[in-house]
């Protein structure tokens, strides 16, 4: 007995790349539609000024070349290198989504998978390829290198359609805690269907845009026929909603957020935005609101938390406001008593001796030798006399774990002239020295001394000596 085999074989078709094929003969740039032997559509991003190779850097410029209409199933890709490169390879990927330039390449959620590289070498190296595939990427691993010919074998016979991957839209992008955001997905590969899937639920047909409530992992993939596109993910977080700052203050940074409460404008300067509630103080950064100032009315506030060296700020903020009048008065507190718990508030620390003015920063003194770090942030000038103590009004900051304030006022303090007048004829039971180091001694010290002086009725008094 006789068996007859009658076998049938894919076609397989094979493109020659080489630089005369691809015809670019500028410098670094991109060029597309160009067709070799199979139906695949080349693009690619190459140099071609005076050479007779392919020229390909790696991230300096996107290069690469890739398919943006397929060819069939890729079989194997084979790189013949010039004598100019020795030491870098290639990186070879593929997809079963058509590329659209070489800048693909370069983007993690586009670059597909990744199947091997091909080393530099005398002789021509081959990789060849497992799996169904029907686009292809190549560009180099790292730094410039230099190709005489690439081929390409695709299968032609029986190749599966491609399908290009759904694209998920959520509206809108940020949805707040008790709302609801409408979930859109789409293909651009006519005629195929989407398939699409909640967190760990089983696929389900997709026929038209639906809303979610909560936070929700969306799954979705592309049907042709015999072909299946790559499947894709996206996650939309519902933010949280609070009522007060004293609430938005407790939040995680780069948490996006929606404030229901009230605020009243403190402090407006350029982008710098400080409100406050019966809760709390927060700065607004960024701000750009035009016609804001002090003594409005915020409301309807939504941003994003964002932690700056240890300063607490919002980011990304939209807002309403009504232009009232609420007079907001700075909290009286002494330098020992500021932390970082009162970031963001406005204070006035009074009779505070000043020195070490170096650009925009200064050191605030007290009586009793504490110092506060001082940075002008938003620009106040410095009092050029610096014999007076004065009232400082500013905002508490914090960078980098060091306490400090941003004053955005200076005023002498009215208590040396009424003390004098009120002290004369006291007798005096003590008087102190304390220079800037917060050392304290009976006989003043080099330099600027703030002079506690106290008086037998208990009283005391305070001024600024330089010895």
């Amino acid at each position: 007995m006789s068996l007859l085999c009658v076998c049938a074989w894919a076609e397989t078709v094979t493109d020659v790349i080489t630089y005369d094929g691809i015809g670019h003969t500028g410098g670094y740039a991109d060029w597309s539609g160009v067709t070799f032997s199979s139906d695949a559509v080349y693009a690619g991003q190459t140099y071609g000024t005076n050479v007779d190779y392919i020229q390909m850097r790696s991230n300096n410029n996107n290069s690469g070349i890739v398919t943006t209409a397929s060819g069939g199933t890729l079989k194997s890709v084979t790189i013949t290198f010039n004598a100019k490169t020795t030491d870098r390879s290639v990186t070879v990927y593929a997809s079963n989504t058509a590329y659209g330039t070489a800048a693909d390449l370069y983007n993690d959620e586009k670059k597909g998978t990744e199947l091997g590289t091909i080393g530099a070498a005398d002789e021509s190296q081959t990789l060849t390829i497992s799996g169904n595939y029907t686009f292809v990427g190549i560009r180099s691993t790292n730094g410039a290198i230099y190709i005489d010919e690439i081929q390409v074998v695709w299968e032609a016979d029986d190749a599966p359609a491609a399908v290009a991957a759904p694209v998920i839209y959520f509206e809108p992008l940020h949805p707040y805690q008790g709302e609801e955001t409408t979930c859109t997905i789409t293909c651009e590969t006519e005629g195929a269907s989407i398939l699409y899937a909640l967190n760990d639920g089983e696929y389900q047909e997709y026929t038209e845009p639906f809303t979610l409530t909560e936070t929700t992992t969306v799954k979705a993939k592309a049907q042709l026929e015999n072909a299946t596109s790559d499947e894709v993910t996206k996650t939309v977080t519902f933010d949280p909603t609070v009522a007060n700052i004293a609430e938005l203050t407790q939040l995680a940074n780069n948490t996006y957020f929606k404030m229901t409460g009230e605020a009243v404008v403190v402090y407006v300067n350029g982008r710098y935005l400080y409100i406050k509630d019966d809760t709390g103080y927060t700065l607004v950064y960024n701000s750009t609101v035009d016609g804001i100032a002090a003594g409005n009315t915020v409301s309807n506030l939504k941003g994003k938390v964002s932690i700056y060296n240890g300063l607490f700020e919002v980011a990304n903020a939209t807002y309403e406001f009504e232009a009232t009048e609420v007079a907001v008065d700075p909290i009286e507190m002494t330098i020992p008593a500021i932390t970082a718990d009162n970031m963001n508030q406005y204070v006035v620390i009074k009779g505070v001796a000043l020195s070490d003015v170096d650009g925009r920063n200064i050191t605030l003194n007290a009586a009793d030798g504490n110092q506060l770090p001082g940075y002008s942030q938003y620009f106040c000038d410095f009092p050029e006399d610096l014999e007076p103590t004065y009232d400082v009004t500013g905002f508490v900051a914090v960078f980098n774990q060091t306490v400090q304030l941003y004053p955005v006022s200076f005023e002498p303090s009215d208590n040396l002239t009424a003390v004098e007048s009120v002290n004369a004829g006291k007798a005096v039971k003590s008087v102190r020295y304390c220079n800037v180091a917060g050392q304290q001694a009976a006989n003043a010290f080099e330099g600027v001394n703030i002079v506690v002086t106290t008086y037998s009725d208990g009283t005391q008094s305070v001024s600024k000596v330089v010895k």
